[in-house]
């Protein structure tokens, strides 16, 4: 993280030496030197100097008819190319700067190559920039460029460093099968149109820090092979990241998905940081791999978190917030440790029998016994419910109203102060209890307390018989099936109480 900070320090730093307080800045054509197009190509085939500032280029600039490579350096700064300019196929043996130039036309280097450094930076593209199939042998510098009608670096190779931070693209950015082996920074760059990354290739740091993607980010079955940043990024449209193989460690912190996220078959190899970060809709991460710590903590969810089929080692939900109609789906899912309060997404949880004992299991295990119990109480209730009417679903009310399905003890002791209350009112109100006195009975005998017939009900349901109260006629069965209720429940509520004890 050290690394990658002051990366981007250095390059914002780099990037404002390049254009000054005030950024990039369009060049007036009437302050510009005249050369005409065939001017610099004759130069070029000359092998002489090729070094023009603040020049306007007048006529198409096309070299992709010549037969051998540019010897000497090329360097046209500030300046203007009116009409079109066609590298198509062109190789440049020694770097290439065309920092700070305007290009009104179309500009294409279609399969070039660049075997020194090429430095484009605070470049304006006015017309679409065609860069497909081109190599970076060298640096390849685009801080601060401008491709006002979308650019198309497909199937590019990037030997050394590739910077973009800062860039513009009002249009597209299609980066497909494009090929990164040194550090590719998109820090801050701004992208309207769909950045189109399908299949790239990212060897070492990718950092789009800061970036903003307006249009559709795709990054299916992209491979990023180092560090991946994308820390305080905006997505706006969609973010497709199905397939992508990340790595390395890689960081979404306080990132925004302003539509639907897809992480599907994605595979994550390091640490994995989404910590902060608001998903607006979907957040789809269905058969996806976390190998090491997934960390979400204080992230927000409006829409539906599935991780369905998912392979978890350790996911941390910490803080997290749900929407109101945000849902949880972990059908199928595999997790070694899922740290995530049962009362934050106990509403939020699709039902699936599989996923909840799971669930129990995964707060055992992490000694959440609290949240194990409420989580297999929510399983049981919900199970129960689905229960066609018989005998099994009987037993299983029998085991919700007695025990709580044997995580609420409490259950049985409140039904044993019902019972006993009941059945002293009942003694006392059938007038079904005589006293003895000196071992006699006594024929008319007046009712007794109420105190002394709870007392009775009291001690006949933990099975202990009051020496100086007895029970007449039908009560006599009547306290017979209190002792059986006592018995069953005293003796439910030591298996209920032992459970507890072990879990």
């Amino acid at each position: 993280m050290l690394r990658i900070l002051l990366l981007s320090i250095a390059l914002v730093l780099a990037a404002q030496a390049c254009l000054g307080a005030e950024g990039p800045a369009v060049v007036e054509i009437p302050s510009l030197t005249p050369v005409h197009a065939s001017e610099i190509i004759d130069r070029m085939m000359a092998n002489q100097a090729v070094e023009y500032k603040n020049a306007l280029v007048v006529g198409d600039l096309d070299i992709s008819d010549l037969d051998r490579p540019i010897a000497q350096t090329v360097k046209i700064t500030n300046s203007t190319f009116r009409d079109d300019i066609t590298f198509d196929k062109s190789t440049f043996n020694k770097g290439v700067n065309l920092s700070g130039c305007t290009f009104l036309g179309n500009a294409s280097f279609a399969e070039a190559q660049f075997e020194g450094d090429a430095n484009f930076a605070a470049t304006d593209f006015a017309r679409p920039a065609d860069f497909r199939v081109t190599r970076f042998d060298g640096l390849a510098t685009f801080i601060s460029a401008h491709f006002r009608e979308g650019a198309s670096f497909g199937y590019s190779q990037f030997a050394k460093l590739a910077i973009f931070a800062q860039c513009i693209f009002d249009g597209e950015a299609a980066f497909p099968n494009a090929q990164f082996n040194g550090d590719a920074i998109f820090l801050q760059s701004r992208i309207e149109g769909d950045g189109d990354f399908q299949l790239a290739q990212f060897s070492s740091l990718a950092s789009f820090w800061n970036a903003h993607l307006g249009g559709e980010a795709d990054f299916l079955n992209a491979e990023l092979l180092g560090t991946a940043n994308f820390g305080n990024a905006t997505f706006v449209g969609n973010a497709t990241f199905v397939g992508t193989h990340f790595a390395g460690n890689v960081v979404f912190r306080e990132a925004r998905f302003g539509k639907d996220a897809y992480f599907g078959l994605a595979n994550f190899e390091g640490f994995s940081d989404f910590t902060a970060s608001r998903f607006e809709g979907l957040a789809i991460f269905a058969v996806t791999k976390f190998a090491d710590n997934a960390r979400f903590l204080d992230s927000s969810f409006d829409g539906q978190l599935v991780l369905e089929s998912a392979r978890i080692y350790s996911m941390q939900l910490d803080g997290a917030t749900f929407g109101p109609k945000a849902t949880i789906t972990l059908k199928d899912a595999d997790f070694t440790r899922l740290m995530a309060r049962w009362n934050a997404i106990k509403d939020r949880l699709v039902y699936d029998p599989a996923a909840y004992l799971a669930l129990v299991k995964n707060y055992r295990n992490l000694e959440w016994r609290t949240d194990a119990n409420d989580c297999y109480y929510r399983y049981r209730r919900l199970s129960q419910a689905q229960e066609e009417l018989s005998f099994a679903k009987l037993n299983d009310l029998i085991a919700w109203q007695s025990c709580g399905y044997g995580v609420r003890p409490s259950y049985t002791i409140i039904w044993s102060v019902i019972l006993i209350i009941l059945f002293g009112f009942a003694y006392w109100g059938g007038n079904g209890i005589r006293k003895r006195r000196f071992g006699e009975e006594e024929a008319a005998e007046p009712r007794i307390s109420l105190g002394d017939a709870m007392h009775f009900s009291a001690m006949t349901f933990t099975a202990q018989s009051p020496p100086k109260l007895y029970p007449v006629d039908l009560y006599r069965h009547v306290a017979m099936v209190q002792g059986l209720l006592g018995w069953f429940l005293l003796g439910l509520f030591v298996v209920v109480l032992s459970g507890a004890l072990i879990r």
